[in-house]
Order: structure tokens, then sequence, then C-alpha cells
């Protein structure tokens, strides 16, 4: 499951390079059945702040 992952290893998911370079912090994404979650690890490195969590599907 996405939660126990995230607890287990923070920088396990990619670097989203373009929203990166947007807000001049390490972002990174994962997806999670159709959607899509976008967070920063916070400093202490245990934690994360979630920046958006979105529907991915393509309208018909």
């Amino acid at each position: 499951m996405l939660v126990d992952s995230l607890s287990e290893w923070l920088e396990r998911y990619p670097v989203d390079r373009v929203l990166t370079q947007a807000v001049k912090r390490e972002t990174r994404k994962a997806n999670f059945g159709h959607y899509l979650l976008t967070y920063t690890v916070n400093k202490d490195g245990k934690t994360e702040t979630m920046l958006g969590f979105v529907h991915g599907s393509k309208r018909k």
C-alpha cells in the first residue's frame, strides 16, 4: 500500500523534475491506482508534506 511504503522509505518514488523546478524544492510523485500523489520529504527525513492528490484518468 502507498501509505505503508511512504512510511518505510520516503524517497522511494521518483523526483518530479518539472514540479521540482517550479517550486524550487525536491518534489516526488507516486502513482496510486488512477491517482497521482505529489509530495516533498521534510528536512527531518522522517515526514512528508503532501502537495497534491489528483485523479489522472482521461476524459473520453
